[in-house]
């Protein structure tokens, strides 16, 4: 009943109090985040400090702490999880009071501001952005503490400044003013503004204007005025404002400033328009490709909103800028043909009366090539194949050397290597492929080996009997190991070979080799052969043979030149006289006749003597008797007259080996 009025019971002498039941009005914040740690403002009325006073948020049961009969303070539970909780109050465990509505939420969080400079005499607004942002959020800036405008959940602003005694202010956010978000960001404020100069101080409509400057704080819609005209800015730095002055101006002296969020910076500039030149293109190179295309014209101005055409609604801006004749344009890929390069100074008015055709190319593939090395003479056919090539179109680079390819159809062509200037040891370079233009060169690479060639510098034996099965050894250079390697007797007769080094090769003569006379004979890898061969020769004459030599004795010392008579001799490179089983070079004088030193020996003996011409021994049956050397053991008289003209009488008795003398001067 109301009122309620305490009355007394007649029988148990105890008193039962009644009262109001409690009403929640509002709480504050109606929304936490999920730390548990957020301090709630319960306002109403009818709250009674007694033991039985608590809340409950949803199921979950907390304890207030009573500050007066309209106003409870809690914690939010830890144990809640996201979502929304009906919130009511007791102070008896039975009567419960009106509920309001609490929502959970995660933590919000910050990862960018924008901008991150402000002026310390200016209010900025300033863009948060982040996640789990709630109508009712607080942004603290420093000290000081507003209520944010949230845009949505990831977008929010508030107002920072102005300061006066601090450059870096955190930005921050929070619902209960007691827990913030654990990451911020710092706004940093500098002195005011200024616009120093700019550069050029005239050019035509759409021209490029370089501003200088200190504190020029970026803006999103930082913009430069000309006369008022607006145009976009592009921020470089606190010091550096690019701006290109608008088309649209009238040519005149224009007065240039500068606004940073919606503020003009202190300063003001003054430009000059200059009549506009006319663009023209006399003529382009390549003419087709796929990569960059040199312009030639006149009246070419370097502005940010110069633009190549190529039709088919694509521009792009100067990939190069030479001088008002000369600017480069990047074609773009995968452009459909026909193309005609147009250019513009201003992005707008472009040589729609003057422009130049371009045939678009694509870019080659190559999968393989044939073989892998070459002679330096070039010569050598390489066959390739891959993708896209076009006749009369595509180019192979050797290196840096560019040979002009014979295509067979769109997968296969040949190019022919050049001559190249390479070192004695031969040299790798890379071959690729290209469509007309360079800048069209494929992707793919593979590497030639260029070497000097195989070159003979002498063969062993180099006359050997006809109808024999024997071998010939070849001593040269640049001799390549490969499955190809062999051997050509004469102009058509292919030999098996064996390569050991890169200096001998050993050819294999079949017993039917070939006739009677003299044949080349050349050594290939498969790509080049040996120049300037030199001759084998096939005779039907049996071994040569030893049949006499003079002299037939001589001194232990040897350096005695003895001749050595006989038939089937001819000249080789490796003549040799063999004096038991010591070998002296010898020299072919005739096909009869070899001449050698007799080489020393350590005693005095007969030895055999023969001849060995490309290691086949001749028949001999002769010997060499080698002689111990005679010794003067005193001479009388040992001295005469300076007159001269009295003779020695030597005493032959004190010779040693006296009898050798008369063997050699018989």
């Amino acid at each position: 009943p109301i009122p309620c009025v305490p009355w007394q019971s007649q029988t148990s002498g105890h008193y039962l109090t009644y009262m109001t039941r409690p009403q929640i009005g509002t709480i504050s914040p109606n929304v936490t985040f999920n730390t548990g740690l957020t301090a709630i403002s319960v306002f109403g009325l009818n709250f009674l400090p007694v033991a039985t006073l608590r809340c409950l948020f949803g199921t979950l049961s907390v304890t207030p702490w009573h500050v007066s009969d309209t106003l409870l303070l809690v914690k939010a539970p830890v144990q809640a999880q996201l979502g929304e909780y009906n919130v009511k109050c007791t102070v008896n465990n039975q009567s419960w009071s009106t509920t309001k509505t609490f929502t959970v939420v995660n933590l919000t969080t910050i990862s960018d501001i924008e901008p991150q400079q402000g002026w310390w005499n200016e209010t900025t607004k300033v863009t948060i952005t982040g996640t789990n942002f709630i109508d009712g959020i607080l942004c603290r800036a420093g000290y000081v503490i507003s209520v944010a405008s949230v845009i949505n959940g990831t977008r929010a602003y508030c107002y920072v400044g102005p300061v006066q005694d601090k450059s870096v202010i955190e930005i921050e956010m929070t619902l209960d003013q007691d827990e913030f978000t654990q990451n911020h960001q710092a706004i940093h404020f500098n002195p005011d503004g200024r616009v120093l100069s700019l550069r050029p101080l005239s050019g035509v409509a759409g021209s490029q204007v370089l501003i200088t400057g200190s504190n020029m704080i970026y803006h999103p819609d930082m913009h430069c005025l000309f006369n008022g005209i607006a145009v976009a800015a592009i921020w470089r730095s606190l010091e550096l404002v690019q701006c290109d002055s608008p088309v649209t101006a009238i040519r005149e002296i224009a007065t240039v400033q500068v606004v940073s969020k919606n503020v003009y910076i202190r300063g003001r500039l003054q430009y000059t328009f200059l009549n506009e030149t006319i663009v023209t293109i006399s003529h382009i190179y390549p003419t087709k490709g796929a990569g960059t295309v040199q312009v030639y014209g006149s009246g070419f101005i370097n502005t940010t909103s110069a633009r190549c055409s190529f039709g088919h609604g694509l521009w792009l801006p100067f990939s190069a800028f030479f001088d008002e004749s000369h600017v480069q344009c990047q074609v773009p890929p995968g452009i459909t043909n026909p193309i005609f390069i147009q250019i513009s100074n201003n992005g707008w008015t472009f040589t729609a009366q003057n422009f130049a055709p371009y045939e678009y190319l694509r870019r080659p593939m190559l999968s393989s090539i044939s073989q892998h090395w070459g002679n330096v003479k070039g010569g050598a056919q390489v066959t390739m194949t891959g993708q896209d090539f076009v006749h009369g179109e595509t180019w192979c680079k050797f290196g840096d050397i560019h040979v002009q390819a014979l295509v067979f159809d769109e997968s296969t062509l040949v190019c022919i290597t050049p001559p190249y200037n390479i070192s004695e040891n031969g040299a790798q370079v890379v071959i690729q492929v290209y469509a007309v233009d360079p800048n069209t060169i494929c992707l793919a690479k593979f590497w030639f080996q260029y070497t000097p060639g195989p070159l003979i510098s002498r063969i062993y034996p180099s006359r050997i009997r006809l109808a024999q099965a024997t071998s010939v050894t070849v001593i040269g250079s640049g001799f390549i190991r490969s499955d190809t390697l062999s051997c050509r007797l004469g102009l058509t007769m292919m030999l098996p070979a064996t390569m050991y080094n890169s200096t001998l090769v050993v050819c294999y003569i079949p017993e039917d080799g070939t006739g009677l006379g003299s044949y080349s004979i050349e050594v290939t890898n498969g790509i080049s052969w040996t120049p300037n061969p030199p001759l084998l020769t096939f005779d039907s004459r049996g071994p040569p043979t030893v049949t006499s030599l003079i002299p037939t004795v001589g001194w232990m010392k040897g350096g005695r030149t003895i001749t050595i008579l006989g038939s089937g001799f001819y000249s080789t490179f490796r003549t040799l006289c063999k004096f038991g089983s010591k070998h002296s070079p010898g020299s072919f004088i005739s096909d009869s006749q070899v001449t050698c030193l007799s080489p020393g020996v350590s005693r005095a003996r007969t030895v055999s003597v023969t001849v060995l011409i490309d290691d086949l021994e001749a028949f001999s049956d002769l010997s060499f008797e080698y002689l111990a050397t005679p010794d003067v053991l005193s001479v009388t008289p040992a001295q005469d007259s300076v007159k001269g003209g009295n003779q020695n009488n030597n005493n032959w008795e004190q010779l040693s080996n006296r009898q050798n003398l008369d063997k050699v001067w018989n």
